[in-house]
């Protein structure tokens, strides 16, 4: 059978549980005050310095060698010699150091309540370009593309390979429902 619980049961309930816990207060309390007036004072004693041992120096008669001992003549030698007599008047080099900005993308999110107002679950806007600047000084299409194959002084091998660097634009809307 079980009990009714009436608001006299609760209460007696409540002041025995508010008695348990003082009285475990006052015993830990006691527990503690026993175990720390057990303790010893703790005083630091400082280790013993290490012993150190100091070797004698061995003192022997040593053999003087010459400072170079081997043959300091070349094995083999080359020599360099140009095919055509005379010297270098001009080069054909076209400087094609450059800076390229290759992806740029910028997007916003709507916030919820905005895209709710769409009958979706989220939005997002973007606008993205690839290769939109090139910082250099090269006259040619694109200086990455290098050129084509042949004597590298010859008017030919310098005409770039490939055309100029294409730029795209693209904007869009991501929609969720």
């Amino acid at each position: 059978m079980r009990h009714a619980r009436t608001p006299a049961y609760l209460k007696m309930n409540d002041f025995l549980r508010l008695r348990a816990s003082a009285a475990l207060r006052v015993v830990s309390a006691a527990s503690a005050a026993i175990a720390l007036t057990a303790c010893e004072q703790n005083t630091f004693v400082p280790p013993p310095p290490p012993k150190v041992e100091v070797a004698v120096p061995a003192q022997k008669n040593i053999t003087r060698f010459i400072d170079a001992t081997g043959n300091t003549s070349a094995v083999k030698s080359v020599d360099l010699v140009a095919r055509v007599q005379g010297f270098l008047q001009a080069i054909n080099y076209k400087d094609g150091s450059f800076v390229r900005i290759r992806d740029i993308s910028v997007g916003y999110t709507l916030s919820p309540k905005l895209a709710s107002r769409l009958s979706s679950k989220g939005a997002r806007v973007y606008v993205r370009t690839q290769d939109p600047f090139i910082f250099t000084s090269y006259k040619g299409w694109d200086p990455e593309a290098g050129f084509s194959a042949g004597n590298g002084n010859s008017a030919a091998s310098q005409i770039d390979v490939g055309g100029p660097a294409f730029r795209s634009f693209l904007v869009g809307v991501d929609v969720r429902f």
